[in-house]
């Protein structure tokens, strides 16, 4: 399900207020402030077309399962379908929720935005 959740935001309010990066003042703005029908929906080929190899991606939204993907990379997103999920990980990469991703990476460098 998409939606902004408490969960999302508090993890992304207290990522920029211990990391003080930009990144998760943006993304909190963004999710707090949209409604569902303004979400990013993205498609694996589109992560695979802008992703280089060994990426870490923050989707606001979800992300579909159209077309394939053939690299290694990391994602948060809000949601996913089934078979987005198993095309990230049939690739070695990791499909994470929101939460976990921003727990896991709030401080590292070079995270892209995908929307």
């Amino acid at each position: 399900m998409i939606g902004h959740g408490e969960d999302e935001l508090k993890s992304l309010k207290d990522a920029y207020r211990k990391t003080k990066r930009s990144i998760w003042n943006d993304l909190y703005r963004r999710i707090k402030h949209s409604s569902r029908s303004e979400f990013t929906r993205i498609n694996t080929s589109k992560l695979n077309r802008v992703a280089p190899e060994g990426a870490f991606i923050v989707v606001p939204g979800k992300v579909l399962g159209t077309g394939n993907i053939d690299k290694k990379i990391t994602v948060g997103a809000l949601a996913y379908s089934k078979a987005a999920r198993a095309r990230i990980e049939d690739a070695g990469g990791k499909a994470m929720t929101f939460s976990e991703f921003v727990a896991s990476y709030s401080n590292k460098g070079g995270i892209m935005v995908v929307k």
